[in-house]
């Protein structure tokens, strides 16, 4: 159970308690479902009260957990010697209402972003997989296998749906199912269910543990604890990235550990530690460069560069920018290049410039986060300069933010709050500062909560115009010349 959510490792514990007191060969706990009880866990509906034996499993015990809701829920003693009947019973009563406390925080409730409607249950099937170890017994329940996942598609976000399509048709081949379930995973990621993202990204490290993959063991903790970051679960983001680095260091892979110690210094950065963000992006700075993976150091480059504009060092933040943007060659990944880039540029003066790389970023990818951020920055840009159609570009940016992070969330609510003070809305900005500060607290934003409040104290000061490093001019040169021969690849 290494590496799975703390409440299945406390109920692992729970049922080993169990099989051990009372001489049972195992125990399982699981859902059952109409299509067929003994699909995902080999357990039979027992009406309450209380667990009997049940005829068609011999030297069997289950007990119902929850008949209410739309998944129902058993917990299953199997070999129990007939001596100890009497005692399991007793084992099992005291153990059932830990269980239906519990099984619902196994599957975390949907992200806002989802757009149409839960996907809990979408996901409830793939946990299920982890009974019968990533396997289907008998080849007849395929199809209907197949079919109740395909039911629960249309409740995932629509750009994951092809992802989720290839993860169905996989799911009675654990090596293929690995790689689909990571991509399903990322497309989640991108399209803003967090919530989906983790559990899938959970599914697929046990599944490559359980086939002695250390490379997807790796990158599903890694999006993992990238997820939960986003979600703003600290704890449980720094407990991923761990997984994945310790992996990462037992098969001496440089280019995957310095992928988690940037995400490690991400965290850090986003929870505004950011001398443990320095050191961290150091770290993984070294380890890229001695690994030689162009994709890497580029992505490492990339935070290089953001953690030197954040403390000012623009020409040190630009050095890094040109190294990223040119190894850079997967595209969502330049365009979050870009969106940094420009905010570099736009702190330096060289707003004309910033408004480009911030535009190029919007219109070369179909990511809705990229896509947000990107509106809010150009909207931002426009108060800067004196612009009063701040105010529907605005609207614009805030329409695409549901179901964006809680990062995300206070991010946009700052620059409100910074554009308000730049056209002169000295009280509407104020107030939403204020509210801006108060979000963060609760999220334990604390970059975002400090930055809210200087803010509210003092103004930013307004960038002296200035002209873009030439390097970085002709980098966004180059992405307009590559844009234009390549048209269809603009979202």
């Amino acid at each position: 159970m290494h590496g799975t959510s703390r409440v299945r490792e406390e109920g692992a514990r729970l049922l080993a308690t169990i099989v051990r007191a009372v001489g049972a060969d195992g125990a399982a706990y699981g859902w059952t479902d109409a299509l067929g009880p003994d699909l995902l866990v080999p357990v039979v509906r027992v009406a309450p009260p209380g667990a009997r034996w049940d005829g068609s499993q011999p030297c069997t015990l289950t007990v119902p957990v929850d008949e209410e809701g739309p998944l129902k829920w058993a917990l299953m003693i199997r070999g129990i010697h007939p001596a100890s009947v009497d005692r399991a019973a007793t084992w099992i009563a005291s153990a059932t209402d830990w269980f239906a406390g519990v099984h619902d925080r196994d599957v975390p409730a949907p992200h806002p972003g989802v757009d149409d409607g839960t996907s809990a249950r979408f996901i409830a099937l793939l946990g299920g997989l982890r009974s019968v170890d990533f396997k289907i017994g008998c080849a007849s329940e395929v199809p209907s296998y197949r079919a109740a996942f395909a039911r629960e598609i249309p409740s995932l976000p629509q750009s994951a749906r092809p992802a989720a399509l290839a993860a169905v048709d996989a799911v009675t081949e654990p090596e293929r199912l690995g790689p689909a379930l990571l991509r399903l995973g990322v497309e989640l990621d991108v399209a803003g269910a967090l919530a989906e993202a983790v559990s899938v990204h959970g599914v697929a490290y046990e599944l490559a543990l359980r086939l002695g993959d250390p490379v997807g063991g790796m990158d599903a903790a890694r999006w993992a604890g990238r997820g939960y970051r986003k979600l703003t679960d600290w704890s449980a983001a720094f407990h991923w990235y761990g997984l994945a680095r310790r992996i990462a260091e037992l098969e001496g892979d440089r280019a995957r550990q310095a992928r988690v110690l940037d995400g490690e210094g991400n965290t850090h950065r986003h929870r505004g530690v950011f001398p443990a963000a320095r050191r961290s992006y150091e770290s993984a700075w070294e380890l890229a460069l001695a690994s030689g993976d162009a994709a890497t150091i580029s992505s490492i480059a990339h935070s290089m560069m953001t953690i030197e504009r954040e403390a000012g060092e623009h020409a040190s933040a630009a050095r890094y920018a040109w190294t990223a943007l040119e190894l850079s060659e997967d595209r969502e990944g330049r365009a979050n290049l870009l969106l940094n880039i420009g905010t570099l540029l736009r702190e330096a003066g060289a707003l004309e410039s910033a408004v480009a790389a911030y535009d190029l970023a919007g219109t070369m990818t179909a990511a809705p986060e990229i896509r947000m951020m990107a509106a809010d920055a150009l909207a931002y840009c426009a108060a800067v300069g004196g612009d009063r159609d701040y105010d529907r570009l605005h609207a614009r940016a805030r329409h695409a933010a549901r179901g964006a992070s809680a990062y995300l969330r206070a991010q946009m609510g700052y620059f409100r709050g910074a554009a308000l003070q730049a056209l002169g809305r000295g009280r509407d900005a104020s107030r939403v500062l204020r509210a801006v500060e108060r979000y963060a607290a609760s999220a334990q934003l604390h970059q975002w909560q400090v930055k809210a409040a200087e803010l509210a104290e003092s103004p930013l000061p307004q960038p002296v115009p200035t002209d873009a490093p030439v390097e970085l001019r002709q980098g966004l040169s180059a992405l307009r010349r590559e844009l234009a021969r390549v048209p269809e690849a603009v979202g």
